[in-house]
């Protein structure tokens, strides 16, 4: 299966395409589900910070403009949100579980 919807995203596309399957819990982009590889494939694309999480453990994925925001966070990629940034977990999390469920979520300034 082709790792297209990898192609470009500078830094962050190579380190998906690189991705070991045993460093994360994410596992092989080949058995991502479509959703996912959809959301990764425009977030990689674009130009303004993006991040998703994914799953139970709330995985980070992210492109290269919000390696900026990650500063000495990064890299972060498979990580669960709340190890990489404790310092807001506690404001996120809450957020998050709303995407999860359905919403769509924003934020613009936390911390």
């Amino acid at each position: 299966m082709a790792l297209r919807f990898l192609n470009g995203g500078g830094v962050m596309g190579a380190m998906l395409r690189d991705l070991d399957p045993a460093a994360t819990p994410l596992g092989s982009p080949r058995r991502w589900p479509l959703s996912l590889r959809n959301l990764v494939a425009i977030m990689l694309g674009s130009p303004q910070p993006m991040f998703i999480t994914w799953g139970e453990q709330r995985l980070m994925i992210y492109n290269d403009p919000y390696i900026e925001i990650l500063g000495n966070h990064h890299p972060a990629l498979g990580q669960p949100f709340a190890a990489v940034w404790p310092e807001v977990a506690d404001q996120a999390m809450p957020i998050l579980d709303r995407a999860f469920g359905g919403q769509p979520t924003y934020i613009s300034d936390l911390g």
